[in-house]
Parts: C-alpha cells; sequence; structure tokens
C-alpha cells in the first residue's frame, strides 16, 4: 500500500517511520528545505546546541520521553527554584511577597477551573490581583499555553490537565539536539522526505488520494495522512477538492494558534543567580531560563514570547533584542547588555509552512474540536499533529501519540 504523509515534523516523520516499519511505501512531501518542523536546533552558536522551537521533554512517561531513552538520549530535570521580578526586586519564588502568592493562587485555581468557558482575564478573582502581579499569572498561563491570557480558555486548560497522562516532569537533554535525536528515531524516514516540496492540492478520491505539489508534481496514494500547522490550513495554502467537511472547517477555526518567538541571547558571564531554573516577570519578555545550565558552558539566557507580547515585538527582530536586554538590565543592573557578546531569533509566525508557535484552548474550542479535526475524511485522508492530541497538545509527544492513531486509522481503513 502508498500512503502520501505531508509535512515532516514530529508527527509527519513518526508515522511516515511506522508505516514504513510496517512495509509500506511512503512518500513524504515536506514544505521547508529541512526535516522537523517547529523542532529546529541552532548549532554551532553555543557549546551544546540551542533549541529555537520544542526544547522540553514534557513528563517522564510520555511516548517522546521514552523513545528518547530506549535511542540513548540522557534526560535530565534541571535543579533549582524559579525568581520572580516584582516590585523591583528579584526574588526567589517561595520567598515573594504576599501580593505575588495571591497571583501564583490564582493561577493554581484556574488550571482546575470548573465553571464556563471563560478566559483567563474574565475568572473571578482576576480583577482583584494587584495590577502589577497580572504580568506573573500571564507568564505562568497565557505565556506558557501558547498565547495571552485574555484569548486563553481557563475550562480548556482545565480539560487538558485532566487528560494529562504524561507526568509532571519538564526534562531536557543532557547531549545533542532533539532534531538530532528525532532523525536517529525516524531514520528510514528522514532518508525519504522530499523537501522543498509543499502540498498545494489534495483531491480525495473514492479509490486514494492525489497530492499536488508546488512544482506540479501529482503523488497519487491509497491515503494520505496531513500533519501540518493549523495556520497553513487556515491561511488556505492547500486547498481540498471536495472541500473539507464542515465540521473540519469550523475545527480550524475554533483551535488557537498564534503568535510566538524566541530569543536566545549570549554573555561573557553568568550573572544570574546559580540555581535559577526560570525567571519571570519581565515587562516585554514574560519568562527567561538558562539555556545550557547542566549541559554547557556557554552562558545563554533564552526569552520566551508568545501572544500579545510576540505579535509587538515579532516583526523587527533588533527591537526583540533590545527589549529583552532591557528587561535584564532592569532586574540585574545594566550588566546584560554591557556583556552581552550575540543574540538569535525565531518568530515562528512568520516562519514559511508554520505561522505560529502551538495550539492553545479558546472558547467554544476545546477537546470536542481537536477530535472533530482529527475525524478521517472519506476513507481517505487523515490527520496528525499535536492541534489534534487530546490532552497533550502543543508537546512533540503529542504529536507522536496523533502519528500512532492515524497510521492504526489508514491501516484498519485500507488494509484488505
Amino acid at each position: 500500500m502508498r500512503i502520501g504523509v505531508i509535512g515532516a515534523g514530529a508527527a509527519g516523520l513518526y508515522a511516515t517511520q511506522l508505516l514504513l516499519e510496517r512495509g509500506h511505501e511512503v512518500v513524504l512531501l515536506e514544505a521547508r528545505d529541512q526535516v522537523g518542523g517547529r523542532i529546529t536546533p541552532l548549532e554551532g552558536w553555543a557549546d551544546v546546541p540551542l533549541e529555537m522551537g520544542a526544547e522540553e521533554i514534557h513528563g517522564a512517561d510520555s511516548p517522546w520521553a521514552r523513545m528518547l531513552r530506549q535511542a540513548g538520549a540522557e534526560l535530565f530535570l534541571p535543579p533549582g527554584q524559579d525568581y520572580i521580578w516584582y516590585a523591583n526586586q528579584l526574588w526567589p519564588e517561595d520567598d515573594a511577597p504576599q501580593a505575588v502568592q495571591d497571583a501564583l493562587d490564582f493561577v493554581a485555581t484556574a488550571v482546575t477551573w470548573a465553571g464556563p468557558p471563560l478566559t483567563v482575564t474574565e475568572l473571578p478573582g482576576y480583577t482583584g490581583l494587584q495590577p502589577d502581579t497580572t504580568a506573573i499569572v500571564n507568564a505562568r498561563l497565557g505565556n506558557l499555553y501558547g498565547t495571552s491570557d485574555r484569548y486563553l480558555c481557563a475550562a480548556g486548560i482545565a480539560e487538558q490537565e485532566l487528560h494529562w497522562k504524561s507526568g509532571p516532569e519538564d526534562l531536557r537533554l543532557r547531549t545533542g539536539s532533539l532534531l538530532d535525536w528525532l532523525k536517529i528515531i525516524c531514520h528510514e524516514a528522514v532518508a525519504i522526505a522530499r523537501c522543498g516540496r509543499p502540498v498545494i492540492h489534495v483531491k480525495i478520491l473514492a479509490d486514494g488520494v492525489t497530492l499536488t505539489d508546488a512544482t506540479g508534481e501529482h503523488h497519487t496514494a491509497d491515503a494520505a495522512i496531513c500533519t501540518v500547522p493549523l495556520p497553513v490550513l487556515r491561511q488556505g495554502l492547500i486547498t481540498f477538492d471536495p472541500v473539507l467537511p464542515p465540521a473540519h472547517q469550523a475545527a480550524i477555526k475554533m483551535i488557537g494558534m498564534g503568535p510566538g518567538l524566541k530569543v536566545q541571547l549570549r554573555f561573557t558571564d553568568r550573572f544570574w543567580p546559580a540555581d535559577m531554573t526560570y525567571l519571570i516577570g519581565g515587562q516585554y519578555i514574560p519568562e527567561f531560563w538558562d539555556a545550557t545550565r547542566g549541559r554547557g558552558n556557554t552562558p545563554v539566557l533564552t526569552g520566551f514570547v508568545m501572544g500579545d507580547a510576540a505579535y509587538q515585538l515579532g516583526p523587527h527582530e533588533p527591537t526583540v533584542i533590545r527589549r529583552a536586554l532591557e528587561d535584564l538590565d532592569r532586574m540585574f543592573g545594566g550588566i546584560a547588555s554591557a556583556s552581552c557578546t550575540g543574540a538569535q531569533v525565531q518568530d515562528w509566525s512568520r516562519a514559511p509552512w508554520t505561522g505560529g508557535a502551538y495550539s492553545y484552548p479558546v472558547a467554544g474550542g476545546g477537546l470536542d474540536a481537536r477530535r472533530a479535526l482529527a475525524g478521517p475524511v472519506g476513507g481517505r485522508l487523515y490527520w496528525a499533529g499535536e492541534a489534534t492530541s487530546e490532552g497533550h497538545q502543543a508537546t512533540v509527544h503529542g504529536a507522536i501519540e496523533t502519528a500512532l492513531r492515524a497510521v492504526d486509522q489508514v491501516l484498519r481503513r485500507t488494509t484488505p
């Protein structure tokens, strides 16, 4: 049997690898000039690879964590504590003032919200927070989940948490990049990937599918698995004949995905606390972390910006860097700008054939929307990717789980 796979990110590579291992022919078409999708390393800039996209391995019990360990990767949980910038002072989280603790208590309430589908900013208690602590809430909720608090549905967060099955740990690789290890795990898929071949049209037939790429070449298959990010579908970069069913069209609109960026800042010395895991509360950059702690010696801080802040900063890379350094200068007495030796920015909303960071829940767009998007079309077109995950969205292991689901659906439907 011949299967077409659209997109060579984590979901597309793993789906292809599974199909090849089961003896099927696969044509894997990738729009960009490299595989990996939103897994993109920055090589040669520090003494270890840095991640410009996916970075943490969320949960020690996730299939991705198991696959990495089986492949020989060493995973570790960075020790230390979070720091919070508040009232012109840097506080260890546990020692922060009561206003900060109130904001953190609000965060804990939001992730267990069982009421109507309100956004974080609409929740009871939000207006009672000290105004200068709402940035802390946004860092822990909106920014973490891929957006801003005013768009993020609290009920959707709670729904996701109820379906989370992978454990609470946020692990990192000791050596190599995520793409290095993904290529090892999916080596057969990588070998056949055809990069620079964006699929622009999918024709669904009674006995198969035809995929047309941007060069005009037609690829016929018995079935296809589409793994592209949501913005590609929203922007109509791929057309479908017949058009997608109403349920799929509605789901594409009702799952959130917006701008997001990372900024890597390299310094002459580590001027931040030696035990710092995350640093939140910046005016422009909601969250920073030590990118090489436990892995390398090059002093690098990663800035992580989603939602409105990413939209405002994203068009101008020098502005992103300047604002990040301004935040750090404010926290550390001007040392950041004086010791910065380089910076790199990845803006996912402007990355071709990507268009955003990762999916998040909006009001009315919970797991039901993800299930609708994951539904097969005409018994010939199937779906995978983190946006179609039920509970593990916005993660690599969620994408991998959806690949396994899609492959099983294809083989059950098309195998005699």
